[in-house]
C-alpha cells in the first residue's frame, strides 16, 4: 500500500465538519497480533490457552547421548568454544554426548556440555553454573538452540489439525511477511524449528491450496504476544457475530473498513487505534481513531463515516 499524507487532528475534524470524506483505500493493514481488546470480541477458551502451555524443554535428568539441539543463529558457533569459530553451524543440529566438570580461569567448577555434529565436529558449551547447580535447577536453556522434543511435541498436538487463523500477519515459503486473511479455517500440515525468537515454526493451508507459515512460541500464553490462543481458536470467530452481514465480514477477514461498519467491526478489521479523540456536533458522537501507520477512521454515533 503507497504511504498516506499524515494530518492533524484539527485538519481531521476540519474536513468531516466541512463535507462528507469518502474513503481513498480499500484496506488497511492489520496490526500483527490481536490485541487485549480484539480477544475480548473474538474469544479466547482455556483449551486454546492451555493447548500448549506445558510445553517446555526436558528436565536435565531426561537428557540422554543422542538428544538433538537445532542451532537458530551462526553467532551460536561463539558459545561452543573458541576452536569452533570457523564455517557454519546455522539450521545444523547438535547431538548431545553429555555433561562434564570443568574450570574456569578463576578455578570455578562448572558443567560443560558436549555435543557433536553430523559432520562430527565437537562442540562444548559452559553453562556457568556448578553440576550441583544444574541438578538443582532442573533445566537449563541453551541460547540460540531450540530443543528437537520440544517441536516434536507441538508436532504430535497440532499436525493435521484444522483451526481459525486470529492474525493476518503471513510469513511466505521464503519467510517474507505480507497481510493475509484471518478468522479464516486453516489446515496445520506440519511443524518445524522457528527463530531465536519463536521456537516453533507452523506450515498452513488456506484452505484453497495456498501454502504459507506463522512463527509460535510455546509454553505460558501470557508470557508472548504469539502464543497458540494468540494466534489461532479452535471456533469459528463468527458465530460470535451470526447477525454481521456477508459483505462487512468479508471486509473483516481480508483487513478492510467500509463506511457503516461498526467500531467493532472495524476493530476486528484492522486492530485498535494508538488514539482515540471524541467530540460533539450537531448532536453527533464524533469519534477519531487514529493509527501509528497514519490511517484514520472517523465514526458518528458510532458508524464509520469515512476513512483514510
Amino acid at each position: 500500500m503507497n504511504s498516506l499524507k499524515r494530518f492533524t487532528l484539527q485538519s481531521v475534524v476540519s474536513i468531516l465538519l466541512a463535507t462528507s470524506v469518502t474513503g481513498c483505500f480499500t484496506g488497511i493493514e492489520s496490526t500483527p497480533k490481536i490485541t487485549a481488546t480484539e480477544k475480548d470480541l473474538v474469544g479466547t477458551n482455556n483449551g486454546e490457552r492451555n493447548l500448549l502451555s506445558d510445553i517446555k524443554g526436558e528436565p536435565i535428568e531426561q537428557w540422554k547421548p543422542g538428544k538433538r539441539l537445532y542451532v537458530t543463529d551462526n553467532k551460536a558457533l561463539m558459545l561452543f568454544g573458541e576452536d569452533n569459530t570457523a564455517g557454519s553451524l546455522q539450521g545444523d543440529y547438535l547431538i548431545y554426548d553429555g555433561i562434564e566438570k570443568a574450570l574456569t580461569i578463576t578455578g570455578q567448577e562448572v558443567a560443560e556440555f558436549r555435543f557433536h555434529t553430523a559432520d562430527g565436529r565437537r562442540m562444548r558449551y559452559r553453562s556457568g553454573h556448578s553440576p550441583e547447580e544444574i541438578s538443582r535447577m532442573g533445566s537449563v536453556s541453551i541460547p540460540l538452540t531450540i530443543e528437537e522434543s520440544v517441536v516434536d511435541e507441538v508436532r504430535c498436538r497440532l499436525k493435521g489439525s484444522t483451526f481459525y487463523i486470529m492474525t493476518s500477519l503471513w510469513y511466505d515459503l521464503n519467510e517474507h511477511s505480507f497481510n493475509g486473511k484471518k478468522f479464516i479455517p486453516v489446515k496445520i500440515l506440519d511443524v518445524k524449528e522457528g527463530n531465536t525468537i519463536y521456537p516453533v515454526r507452523l506450515l498452513l493451508d488456506d484452505g484453497n491450496g495456498y501454502r504459507f507459515q506463522l512463527f509460535m512460541s510455546v509454553g505460558d500464553s501470557r508470557k508472548s504476544p504469539r502464543s497458540f490462543a494468540s494466534l489461532l481458536s479452535e471456533t469459528d470467530p463468527r458465530l460470535k457475530y451470526p447477525d454481521t452481514p456477508d459483505a462487512v465480514w468479508n471486509n473483516i477477514i481480508n483487513s478492510r473498513v467500509a463506511t457503516d461498519m461498526t467500531r467493532d467491526q472495524c476493530r476486528l478489521a484492522i486492530g485498535s487505534p494508538a488514539e482515540v479523540k471524541r467530540r460533539t456536533d450537531n448532536n453527533y458522537l464524533i469519534e477519531i481513531w487514529t493509527y501509528e501507520n497514519g490511517h484514520y477512521l472517523i465514526f458518528k454515533d458510532g458508524m464509520l463515516n469515512s476513512y483514510r
